[in-house]
């Protein structure tokens, strides 16, 4: 078994940004917080910003402002340490070390490769880690 120095870990984060749109399909969009305050703009950004606080765009048209939250997430993948001393990352399959030792995605030592084949299973894509 791999000595696991960083287990697999689901993250998740929401971010905010205020829209002001034109239409459905252009407008502005600005980060901000939970609350919809917009800061630390700078440039062009800025002006713009202070643009949409007017309810209007530079030519007039009218802007609806929506606070908009963006949810994300993704997998960090497990590392280990080899009994060779090296980190490998375990986001596969198989997941082989530089020293060519091969281990499954929860860690456990696999056999080795001149003994995989039809006989159990695996598939070239499997063996090889193909995606």
């Amino acid at each position: 078994m791999i000595k696991n120095i960083k287990p697999r870990v689901h993250k998740e984060s929401t971010e905010y940004f205020m829209d002001f749109r034109r239409d459905k399909s252009s407008g502005y969009s600005f980060p901000c917080d939970k609350a919809g305050r917009v800061s630390d703009l700078t440039g062009a950004a800025a002006a713009n910003h202070r643009q949409c606080l007017t309810g209007k765009d530079y030519d007039g048209t009218p802007l609806v402002s929506s606070l908009r939250p963006q949810y994300s997430s993704w997998v960090e993948e497990a590392h280990g340490v080899c009994d060779c001393g090296r980190e490998v990352v375990l986001s596969g399959f198989t997941n082989t070390c530089e020293c060519g030792t091969d281990y499954n995605q929860s860690g456990q030592l696999l056999a080795p490769r001149s003994q995989w084949g039809c006989e159990t299973g695996e598939s070239l894509t499997d063996i090889l880690n193909i995606q």
